[in-house]
């Protein structure tokens, strides 16, 4: 199994790509069969990035590849391995700008959220106060019922809500572990997903930046 050090390294690497760390799951297992190490994007988990040992060094397993959607190659060393995760990650965004009807929504959502955290927060390692914490979920809380009332109107389906629930849940209490600069911008993508993942209307879609804006308490762009 890795060090938590070393994983800590590949997450402050995925900080720094077009999404943050927490749009990913990253693991290490030591179990017989399962990757050393374990990238997986959490809005769409065909996209990953998994590392077996085996006799002599590492077999990589990435999707997407290069230009396939799978693909593999070996390794000798785990040295040099943050800059292959990066290069991945930004493939992941291709793909996920690629298949997204809002891909230029969300290029301009994505902007403008980082617009409203350079201009609005000084400290960049500044958290969230008790009032703050409660008045963001508040609004948290308003999506929620939002999504409970397209529940019952049998516009979304009982699991679709059940999961934006379990997420909405791990954004809140996120907020007391997070400096609110990295807050902002993995609530805002992990909001955004989760909309467009059963938001299909046109009239709908028009309305996702706003209802992300909203949820997390931000002026629009």
């Amino acid at each position: 199994m890795l060090r938590p050090s070393f994983l800590a390294a590949i997450r402050k690497v995925l900080d720094n790509t077009k999404f943050s760390a927490l749009d990913f799951s990253v693991n290490s297992s030591s179990e017989d069969g399962e990757p050393i190490l374990s990238v997986v994007f959490l809005h769409d988990d065909r996209f990953l990035f998994n590392v077996h040992e085996i006799k002599g060094g590492y077999k990589v397993v990435v999707s997407p590849g290069d230009t396939r959607m799978v693909e593999y190659f070996g390794l000798t060393s785990l040295e040099g391995i943050s800059d292959d995760i990066s290069s991945w990650s930004y493939r992941v965004y291709e793909e996920v700008k690629q298949f997204s009807p809002l891909a230029k929504e969300f290029e301009v959502f994505k902007a403008g959220l980082q617009d409203y955290v350079d201009s609005t927060i000084e400290d960049s390692l500044a958290r969230f106060t008790a009032s703050e914490i409660n008045n963001m979920t508040g609004k948290l809380a308003e999506l929620e019922a939002r999504l409970a009332k397209m529940q019952s109107d049998a516009e979304i389906t009982k699991q679709q809500y059940d999961k934006a629930v379990a997420d909405l849940e791990k954004i809140v209490s996120s907020m007391q572990d997070l400096p609110k600069s990295v807050w902002y911008k993995t609530a805002g993508n992990r909001i955004w997903f989760l909309l467009q993942s059963f938001v299909t209307s046109k009239e709908g879609q028009k309305t996702i930046s706003s209802a992300v804006q909203k949820a997390i308490g931000i002026e629009g762009p």
